[in-house]
């Protein structure tokens, strides 16, 4: 058991497990109204880790019982071993070009021009999605974010950059 205790992989499990027994646990006196949250996040967390922790002791116990020395271990072999590091740097400074576009489009026009169109341009480019799924897709999110974030949840969206030049009330 101390062993156990010792591998990183099962002692930040611990952790996650703790911490989200304790949300669990702090939310039980709250309010109804408050109850939601904390407990549709923690108590299925909280299952998701226990059932984690239980995989983790099992590949590590059998890694011991195979005479494998190695402590540090992933269950799931990388694919990109014979990706050259230069195509990595690239492709991940890609990607943060897109998640940068994101937080700019969404600081200069707001959130609910910007999130459907970084959705529409990144199914398109990245993913190289047919038109047809495209629109579908980024519509959906339109959907999501004015009738259901908006009007059903009152989510409150903060005003963007071009809301001081340009006055338009119902799309900000």
């Amino acid at each position: 058991m101390k062993s156990l205790l010792l591998n990183p992989v099962i002692s930040f499990g611990l952790f996650l497990a703790l911490y989200f027994a304790f949300i669990v646990f702090a939310a039980k006196d709250f309010p109804p109204a408050d109850l939601f949250f904390p407990f549709i996040v923690g108590i299925p967390a909280l299952v998701i880790t226990v059932i984690q922790i239980c995989v983790d002791i099992r590949l590590t116990r059998k890694a011991e019982v195979a005479g494998s020395q190695e402590e540090d271990f992933v269950d799931i072999a990388p694919d990109t071993l014979d990706i050259p590091p230069k195509v990595a740097r690239a492709r991940a400074l890609r990607f943060l070009c897109w998640i940068v576009g994101l937080y700019l489009g969404i600081w200069i026009v707001g959130f609910k021009i910007a999130g459907p169109l970084f959705f529409l341009f990144f199914l398109r480019y990245e993913a190289r999605a047919r038109w047809l799924l495209n629109i579908t897709l980024s519509g959906l999110s339109v959907w999501l974010i004015f009738y259901y974030f908006e009007h059903l949840l009152s989510v409150f969206w903060p005003k963007p950059l071009l809301d001081r030049w340009i006055d338009i009330p119902w799309l900000f």
